[in-house]
Parts: structure tokens; C-alpha cells; sequence
């Protein structure tokens, strides 16, 4: 398996070809108080310019996470493009991550 370096994290395919339902395995990089994760593509549309995953398992759902959903849009303009993203949390019980967390979620 081939692995990919982006900024200080790397990930390599675990299972399937990079479409949906894939799993790859994320390495943090230096600075981030986690280690490993995995993630699973949920959706991926080249036409709409999106892109949707989870991160399923892993330290950085701290054992108070089941999931960390993401969903990535790029939205063309004159001057470029708008990245917009929206983050869902799904927490196990009343558990919840820190103000902490989520400020230093924003600022990646």
C-alpha cells in the first residue's frame, strides 16, 4: 500500500479504490495531539465539487465520539473558489468535546 503525505499527516488506502465506502488510515502529523485514525468516504460528487467522510475509529474521537462526519464543498467564483465545510460531531451519550477541541478544529 502506498502512502500520501499532506502537510505533516500521511494516509493510505485500507480498503476499496478511493470511491465510496472506502477506509484509508490517517497518521497525524507533528503537533497534533493524536495519533491514528480511520475514515470512510460517504460521498463523493466531482459535478457538485464535494466530497463527504467520517472518521470511524481512532484516537481523535477521544472515547467520547462515535463519529467525526465531514462535509467538504468547493464553490467556484470569480476570484477563485469558497471552501466550505460543515462538521457533525456524533457524540456517545451526554458526552461532548471541549470548547478546546472545537476551537482548534476551526483553526485546521
Amino acid at each position: 500500500m502506498q502512502s500520501i503525505q499532506v502537510h505533516n499527516h500521511t494516509y493510505r488506502l485500507y480498503e476499496g479504490n478511493g470511491d465510496v465506502w472506502t477506509i484509508k488510515i490517517f497518521n497525524f502529523g507533528d503537533g497534533v495531539p493524536f495519533k491514528s485514525a480511520n475514515y470512510k468516504v460517504d460521498a463523493l460528487d466531482a459535478s457538485n465539487h464535494s466530497y463527504s467522510y467520517s472518521f470511524i475509529e481512532g484516537d481523535n474521537l477521544m472515547g467520547i465520539l462515535d463519529t467525526i462526519n465531514y462535509h467538504v464543498k468547493v464553490v467556484p467564483c470569480d476570484e477563485g473558489c469558497v471552501f466550505n465545510q460543515i462538521v457533525t460531531y456524533k457524540c456517545k451519550g451526554n458526552e461532548k468535546p471541549s470548547e478546546e477541541f472545537i476551537k482548534k478544529e476551526k483553526e485546521l
